[in-house]
């Protein structure tokens, strides 16, 4: 959730039952992209001003017998996400879901301690999972860092010592160019002459 950005309501705008308390569990209704459709969120307990949610969210409040985060969590399992994408609607460029397909939704709902315990051990492999990214990310940048220099240091010649004897690589191509354009001249097949045919009136019997 941004809090950063928002836009402003005039009075005749606002509506006080649309105001968001600590505790609320939003949901994605509306989205130009469905990878974002039914994407949660949970409004964190201290809220620095008063907020509206805009339409194009639904606004829950769950059960004391639920974890608002294990909730979450479960709207990004395989099988949830299969649900909202296929019960989702096109409409003028957008997808969107109503809250008639959401209640019939349906998940594992274990004991609050274990919805605790299932959330710190989502959020330690998610944990992991994002370091892991970075080091490979860091590592393939590092890669082709390193594959670039070793490309300049070859045509440079500075990968081997170096006899001075040996004709600068300027010179070897340019020797190289010329020898292939020698060959390709020598293959060139000679023009064929076609024979000529003479005309002119047909002999009469």
């Amino acid at each position: 959730m941004d809090f950063s950005d928002v836009n402003y309501l005039t009075a005749e705008q606002t509506r006080i039952e649309n105001f968001l308390q600590p505790g609320d569990f939003l949901i994605t209704r509306l989205s130009g992209s469905l990878e974002y459709v039914g994407n949660c969120a949970v409004v964190p307990s201290a809220l620095s001003r008063a907020m509206q949610y805009p339409d194009r969210i639904f606004c829950a409040k769950l059960s004391t017998l639920v974890n608002q985060t294990y909730v979450s969590y479960c709207f990004e399992a395989r099988p949830l996400r299969r649900r909202l994408e296929e019960a989702a609607k096109s409409t003028a460029g957008h997808q969107r879901i109503s809250i008639s397909e959401v209640l019939p939704f349906s998940f594992p709902l274990p004991p609050v301690d274990e919805q605790e315990e299932i959330v710190k051990s989502v959020e330690h492999r998610t944990s992991i999972a994002s370091h892991i990214g970075t080091s490979l990310q860091r590592a393939f940048e590092s890669a082709s860092a390193l594959r670039q220099s070793i490309l300049e240091k070859a045509f440079r010649g500075e990968l081997v010592p170096q006899d001075p004897n040996d004709e600068p690589a300027s010179v070897l191509l340019e020797r190289i160019r010329a020898e292939r354009v020698a060959a390709a001249d020598a293959v060139k097949p000679a023009r064929s002459r076609k024979p000529r045919v003479k005309t002119g009136a047909a002999n009469k019997p």
